[in-house]
């Protein structure tokens, strides 16, 4: 029986695509550098921790620990810039995140980035792998500017003392103080199944 093999993961392409890109991304940069003239410099060359790279009106000195011109000497390819972390160059003078910017965190080694926003993220909620926890009668959790809290309460129960640490501790179907729905007080003293009798 001939056997067939099982076309690759569509992620596994991309992967692969995606690497490649930069690869070229960043030998491009370095082409880009060794092709400059650096005759318009001073003594031909940038201070010790600048490198030059190309500009408006020709080679330019920048630092080396720019992030927008790249960290390596030898190329001038910027870092990626990610709208949720601060990007620095590192000791190693490589592309490196410094802090994530508030509510958000790198919670996930294998996504670059700071792609969790744990200010409102269940299963991060104000930090990383912190779960928001289900409490009684508590259908779905909450995670509000990384504090955890309730979503939704099973049927037929409240959250009436808008306490979430002992969940959704009303039972509207007898509760003559919150009969059917929090607040709802029974004159008779009396609820059933959720409606004052």
């Amino acid at each position: 029986m001939a056997m067939v093999s099982s076309p690759r993961p569509r992620r596994s392409l991309a992967a692969a695509a995606m690497r490649g890109a930069v690869a070229l991304s960043v030998a491009a940069g370095i082409l880009a550098c060794a092709a400059l003239d650096l005759s318009p410099l001073d003594n031909g060359q940038c201070p010790e921790g600048q490198k030059a790279c190309a500009g408006e009106t020709g080679p330019r000195c920048v630092p080396t620990d720019d992030p927008t011109t790249g960290c390596a000497r030898e190329s001038c390819t910027p870092c990626t810039l990610y709208a949720t972390a601060v990007t620095i160059c590192d000791l190693q003078r490589q592309c490196a995140i410094s802090v994530c910017l508030e509510t958000f965190g790198d919670c996930n080694p294998i996504l670059a980035g700071c792609e969790t926003e744990i200010g409102f993220d269940v299963n991060n909620c104000g930090k990383c792998g912190n779960v928001c926890p289900l409490g009684p009668n508590v259908a779905t959790a909450a995670c509000n500017r990384g504090t955890c809290g309730i979503n939704l309460c099973r049927a037929g129960f409240g959250n009436c003392d808008a306490d979430p640490i002992n969940g959704c501790e009303t039972d509207l179907s007898t509760s003559a103080r919150h009969c059917g729905r929090c607040g709802n007080v029974c004159p008779s003293g009396t609820c059933a199944q959720g409606s004052c009798t």
